[in-house]
């Protein structure tokens, strides 16, 4: 972007944006699910570095490599129940599947559909939509075990561009309700913690 005159690096980014591509702080071109996990709510994180690890690594796989941006949804998942579960003080099991930890989180939280109080109108979808959209976290790990490039795979499978964007967006949306839910002052969890 340097050699670029600033009129014209202005009016290309403009342009990018308009498509839902942004450039990074480093220069670098996201795609619109890549640039969505950049917005991640990771303020309420003592230390959000892993999870910016895991983006960073997305970003740069999502439209050329996408087993490897499955995987690393997966991994954007796991990482964010372990570090939500850390950031609570609650103990897991460092070897725990992703179910587990999904189930755990979301317990933490308060957002597991098994600790949500019937509390009128339109409680029920919102138990709902909560345990589809554990199941939705469950099922990006599972995508990655059938088609991830990490268990050394006999047969190659090609996956396009929509199948990574899927799975990405699938896991931007988990990671945002935990880290959204971790960091809200009026949180379930938080009442919860203020209970004797």
């Amino acid at each position: 972007h340097a050699d670029l005159p600033a009129a014209t690096y202005g009016q290309l980014k403009r342009h990018l944006e308009w498509d839902g591509y942004r450039l990074d702080a480093t220069g670098r071109l996201r795609t619109p699910p890549a640039a969505e996990l950049d917005a991640l709510p990771l303020a309420a994180l003592d230390d959000p570095a892993a999870i910016y690890d895991h983006i960073d690594r997305i970003g740069r796989v999502m439209d050329t490599d996408p087993a490897q941006a499955i995987s690393g949804a997966r991994a954007l998942i796991e990482a964010t129940t372990k570090l939500v579960l850390n950031q609570l003080g609650v103990a897991y099991d460092e070897h725990a599947d992703v179910p587990a930890l999904v189930k755990a989180a979301q317990k933490a939280l308060g957002l597991h559909p098994e600790t949500l109080a019937p509390t009128g109108k339109g409680s029920e979808t919102v138990r709902r939509i909560l345990s589809n959209l554990s199941q939705v976290a469950v099922g990006v790990a599972e995508l990655r075990n059938q088609y991830g490039p990490d268990h050394g795979r006999t047969q190659v499978t090609v996956l396009s561009p929509r199948h990574a964007h899927l799975a990405v967006g699938c896991a931007s949306t988990y990671s945002r309700l935990l880290l959204e839910t971790l960091a809200d002052p009026d949180a379930p969890w938080r009442r919860a913690a203020a209970s004797p």
